[in-house]
């Protein structure tokens, strides 16, 4: 019997926002020789898209499997209405996990275009090596160069401030080495047993209270706490370019979840440490402070360029992330008993910034945007 891959993929406008990128994504996709043994289904899910990407997508493979150009299996789930990225990754894993019954799941993004038919066959080779040697509660993430300079990398990992920020880490292409992360990125492949135990333990694979940025972050930190091992390859097999469609969104709409989910992604990597709750929770008032003080500082900017909405959005972050840590306090201390139990808190340290350094990186973001302003 063969064993199953499930890749899935979240899409938003990609045909307006990506154009020509979107439309080389999805050959790329379609044209993925599928390793021997295995049967690969492409899960498509669609979050309220209004320029007929569905439509796109569903003629361009009845085409590809009228010619037997493509041994994908076509998955499509069309939401008519926007219900964020962590949502539509719920639903497309509750469909590869329950209904396909994969034994594997891929994540790759529509900006992330692969340079070689065999990339699938690649990724899963060093994959089960991997798993071999780490067991299954075990991710591999690959590497990702520039759409736009493919000698050039565009992203090995993140790393972290204290402030819950993150930022890219990045070697000199041509390592082509594993290596132990603590964030994932995509595309990347995990066991289906992954996603199960993550959902056994928090009710969730994906928060949907942090529904865009920086939901890799808290899932990290997630996943962690769990025992799961991250690590990358670095292989030139994908090229990026960068928030095709997060830079195409409201900026009122970035604004807002920007702000509440770094104060929470912040709270949570307080909690991470050893140290007793008492110190963690002087710990989160430093940062909260912090942020106060780095809220301030860019709304008096906005108000500066008379950009009063902004203003009030970003505010609204901050108190929508007091009123969620509120509401959910007991699943954040269960969270810090679950991480320090069972988290290699030695490795979130080597990623993350302390908080002199995020301080300092958190004012040169400042004084970049204040310029570009």
């Amino acid at each position: 019997m063969k064993r199953r891959i499930a890749i899935l993929t979240v899409n938003f406008n990609g045909l307006l926002y990506g154009g020509k990128l979107f439309r080389s994504f999805f050959n790329s996709i379609f044209n993925t020789n599928v390793p021997e043994y295995y049967e690969a289904y492409w899960i498509f899910v669609d979050a309220g898209s209004i320029d007929n990407s569905v439509e796109y997508v569903k003629a361009i493979y009845q085409d590809m499997r009228r010619s037997h150009k493509s041994s994908l299996s076509l998955y499509v789930v069309a939401i008519p209405r926007s219900i964020g990225y962590s949502n539509a990754l719920n639903i497309g894993l509750e469909i590869a996990l329950n209904n396909l019954r994969a034994d594997y799941v891929v994540l790759i993004n529509n900006d992330e275009i692969p340079v070689s038919r065999e990339w699938l066959i690649t990724l899963l080779y060093f994959y089960t090596r991997l798993l071999d040697c780490k067991g299954s509660n075990t991710i591999l993430c690959l590497s990702k160069y520039r759409y736009d300079n493919s000698n050039e990398m565009d992203s090995l990992t993140l790393g972290l401030t204290s402030l819950g920020t993150a930022f890219e880490i990045r070697f000199p292409r041509g390592k082509h080495l594993t290596y132990r992360v603590a964030i994932w990125q995509t595309p990347l492949i995990a066991c289906a047993i992954v996603f199960k135990l993550l959902k056994k333990v928090y009710g969730f694979y994906f928060n949907p209270i942090l529904n865009t940025i920086n939901n890799d972050v808290e899932s990290s930190l997630r996943l962690m706490s769990i025992g799961t091992k991250v690590y990358v390859i670095d292989k030139p097999l994908i090229l990026h370019r960068r928030s095709t469609t997060l830079k195409n969104l409201n900026k009122k709409f970035l604004v807002y979840h920007l702000r509440k989910n770094t104060l929470i992604t912040s709270f949570m990597l307080a909690l991470c440490s050893k140290n007793n709750l008492f110190a963690s929770l002087s710990n989160v008032f430093v940062i909260s402070f912090v942020h106060f003080i780095v809220l301030t500082l860019l709304t008096l900017q906005i108000l500066k360029l008379k950009n009063f909405t902004l203003a009030k959005h970003i505010t609204k972050g901050v108190a929508d992330s007091i009123r969620i840590i509120l509401n959910h306090w007991q699943s954040f201390l269960m969270f810090r008993k679950i991480f320090i139990t069972h988290a290699n808190t030695q490795l979130i340290k080597c990623y993350v910034l302390d908080l002199r350094q995020s301080i300092k990186f958190l004012y040169s973001e400042f004084c970049c945007q204040r310029s570009k302003a």
